[in-house]
């Protein structure tokens, strides 16, 4: 299993309009192959540049379900963002490997 966790820090005047995007680009993304689930995170500490921060992190089935969505769909994806949000926004990504699931 995998985690895809993309890292934002959004303009503060686009905000409301890019989480109600944000939350349909998720659902879009769970219907590639693989994709698990989706969780949007907002940090509870304030972000001192003014701009908003959250974090979406999907669960992948493995790493070349993930490979195939940086092939096959990624460029438009990231496209869609960008050309809604141009530069009111950036992201940062970070693969993880599950290693353990504990439950209780």
């Amino acid at each position: 299993m995998v985690i895809y966790e993309v890292n934002l820090a959004i303009d503060a005047d686009v905000y409301p309009e890019f989480q109600l995007w944000l939350k349909k680009h998720a659902e879009e993304m769970l219907q590639f192959p693989g994709f698990i689930k989706a969780s949007i995170l907002k940090p509870e500490e304030k972000d001192k540049t003014g701009q908003e921060k959250l974090t979406v992190q999907y669960q992948l089935e493995n790493r070349a379900a993930l490979e195939v969505y940086f092939t096959d769909f990624a460029p438009k994806m990231r496209g869609d963002g960008l050309s809604l949000f141009k530069d009111k926004f950036s992201a940062e990504r970070r693969i993880f490997e599950v290693q353990d699931n504990i439950l209780r």
